[in-house]
């Protein structure tokens, strides 16, 4: 008894697949024999065409072999473009569609017969082809990239079943016209999925904002409350910056005009408010004090007189009127709030306030904080400047 001969290699292996061919025997068995004739002499002729080697006919399809991918994917565009011209010359029923699928691989051959993963991939891809396609592995498109006349384009990853590992399918295009249509049809395809989507997403979430504002949840009150206030802090702070700009004030470092986290704040000096150590206001401080008003009355938050000083005790001459500082803080402020009440201040309101906070808060520190520890005091008024700087009055306006 002869011994068979067993031998690996690396080939291009093809699989074709008539499509509908069960329907189509079971709709007139005798006409899909015919059929199946006219397929196989048309396959024959191209397969010769291309160096390819027909391992066997598989009832509704073939298995061939070709020495690369290039002439498998050469006869398989071949093979397709010659059906699509015979069907133009047949009715409906009588015309053959087919898959096509390629793959480079190692096979082993025994008696005339290869087997082998190679083998397997190859009948597992096929059904990946559309209607009249081709398609093929990434394996078989490394060796036909960038080929003239070759197009295709990767369609995903797929399981094979039964075979191991996540294998890259490409579809290869009949020609140049044929592959840019495609692709341009998968852009408009995404474009108009990307505008869908946007569409979802600002629906969706205009929808989850009328629900909340249906059902009266806080917090979307809250972000609408704190957006209109920081807008209307935004408003007073321009109103007060061009009071000052028309007053040649804005570089002055007797006024400071700021808006932070705390809200606006408007500082004048003591010196530029009061004589030292009185509680008389200057006229030139009563002159904008007097041009503060309007301002004050429109606006709806909380305004504060905080009047500071440092953390040196009064002079000797002045101890006879105010033993501390505190003292004196608290009578200049009572002199800012009479004056704005007659030069027409809204105080019945109840957003009026008028705080006397000696050396507890001295200048950069927030009102929204706890106050200064007295390491901190010390150290904001360890020089001349600094003390200057505390020494202030503060018109403060929050919500």
């Amino acid at each position: 008894m002869a011994s068979s001969q067993i031998e690996r290699k690396l080939k291009a292996i093809m699989f074709t697949d008539i499509v509908n061919f069960s329907l189509m025997m079971g709709e007139d068995e005798d006409n899909t024999i015919l059929l199946l004739d006219k397929h196989n002499e048309i396959s024959n002729k191209v397969f010769s065409k291309y160096k390819g080697k027909l391992i066997k006919q598989l009832g509704d399809g073939n298995f061939v072999e070709f020495n690369s991918s290039l002439d498998a994917v050469k006869a398989a565009k071949e093979l397709q473009q010659q059906f699509k011209e015979y069907n133009k010359s047949v009715v409906e029923e009588n015309q053959i569609c087919i898959r096509i699928g390629i793959h480079v691989g190692d096979v082993i051959e025994k008696n005339g017969d290869l087997f082998g993963d190679g083998v397997n991939v190859t009948s597992r891809i096929t059904a990946f082809a559309e209607k009249g396609g081709i398609c093929v592995t990434q394996e078989a498109y490394r060796t036909i990239q960038g080929q003239k006349d070759v197009y295709a384009i990767s369609i995903g990853d797929y399981d094979l079943k039964n075979i191991v590992g996540n294998w890259n399918l490409h579809r290869v295009f009949d020609n140049r016209d044929e592959f840019q249509e495609w692709t341009e049809s998968i852009h408009k395809q995404k474009r108009v999925q990307e505008r869908k989507t946007r569409f979802y997403k600002i629906g969706f979430v205009s929808l989850i904002l009328i629900v909340l504002l249906i059902i009266n949840v806080p917090i979307i009150k809250d972000i609408y409350i704190d957006y209109q206030n920081n807008n209307r802090l935004i408003l007073l702070y321009e109103q007060f910056n061009s009071i000052l700009q028309e007053n040649n004030l804005l570089e002055s470092s007797d006024v400071q005009l700021v808006k932070n986290e705390d809200g606006v704040i408007l500082s004048h000096t003591g010196t530029f408010t009061f004589p030292a150590g009185s509680k008389q206001l200057k006229d030139d401080s009563k002159v904008m004090i007097e041009k503060y008003i309007e301002i004050i009355n429109s606006f709806d938050g909380y305004f504060e007189i905080n009047t500071h000083t440092d953390n040196l005790p009064p002079p000797k001459i002045l101890r006879l009127k105010y033993a501390t500082n505190a003292e004196l803080a608290g009578i200049r402020g009572a002199s800012i709030f009479s004056y704005l009440v007659q030069s027409g201040l809204d105080f019945n309101s109840g957003r009026v306030r008028a705080s006397f906070w000696s050396d507890r808060m001295p200048k950069g520190f927030s009102y929204l904080n706890k106050m200064a520890t007295d390491e901190e005091i010390e150290n904001a008024n360890s020089t001349s400047e600094l003390r200057a700087k505390n020494r202030r009055i503060d018109f403060y306006f929050h919500y």
